[in-house]
């Protein structure tokens, strides 16, 4: 919560979470003997989250108004959120806390490579460019060097609808959506063997006589 633009200080101290329903809360503490002391979006937009706030009863807190922006946000990675922020209109203090670290980004290189080599294949004709990632793809974009390169580019720019000089801000929106997919997709590859290896051993379990 410290990187969205709150006037409440307890509130700033806390983080988003989604709790064990799915449902949108504010984790105000969590420790090992005190458990995760959290409060529902729903409650806070309350009469009970303006006393204990301190906010007016008769308006519409500043703070009240983003927290109900936050609550219709569907996921907390970093992409998602970059996505999310901008069509909320949602400034983040600073955007270095949306950016994954170097060795998290390295480990997405292979997806993010599906994504880039058919994009520069279409405007150069070839995927042996140098730029191996979304911002040096972006880069390129907003300023390539053949001939031919424009023209393709000029192609892209129709077939999506868009001036060319938007196509870097649509690549940037349509990168964040791909590296969320990228971010999850990865998670999901390491846990599938795991899943597939506990669903046998639980069937052996199941035919342990003292364990069934």
């Amino acid at each position: 919560m410290k990187i969205v633009p709150l006037e409440t200080t307890e509130l700033s101290r806390g983080r988003m979470i989604k709790n064990s329903a799915l449902e949108p809360a504010l984790e105000l503490f969590r420790g090992v003997e005190t458990g995760s002391g959290q409060i529902l979006i729903n409650e806070i937009d309350s009469e009970r989250g303006h006393h204990m706030f301190g906010w007016p009863l008769n308006r519409i807190h500043p703070d009240l108004d983003l927290l109900r922006k936050l609550a219709r946000v569907t996921a907390y990675d970093v992409y998602s959120l970059r996505i999310q922020f901008r069509a909320l209109g949602i400034e983040p203090s600073s955007v270095s806390y949306l950016h994954l670290s170097p060795e998290k980004r390295k480990s997405l290189h292979l997806y993010m490579k599906v994504f880039t080599l058919p994009l520069i294949d279409l405007v150069y004709g070839a995927s042996d460019s140098s730029a191996d990632d979304v911002e040096s793809v972006i880069d390129l974009f907003r300023d390539p060097d053949t001939r031919v390169a424009r023209a393709n580019l000029m192609k892209l720019a129709n077939g999506l609808g868009v001036e060319i000089e938007d196509i870097p801000r649509f690549l940037e929106d349509f990168a964040d959506i791909y590296m969320s997919l990228s971010y999850y997709q990865e998670y999901l590859d390491d846990l599938t063997p795991k899943v597939i290896d506990m669903v046998g051993e639980l069937g052996e379990m199941a035919t342990n006589w003292q364990l069934r």
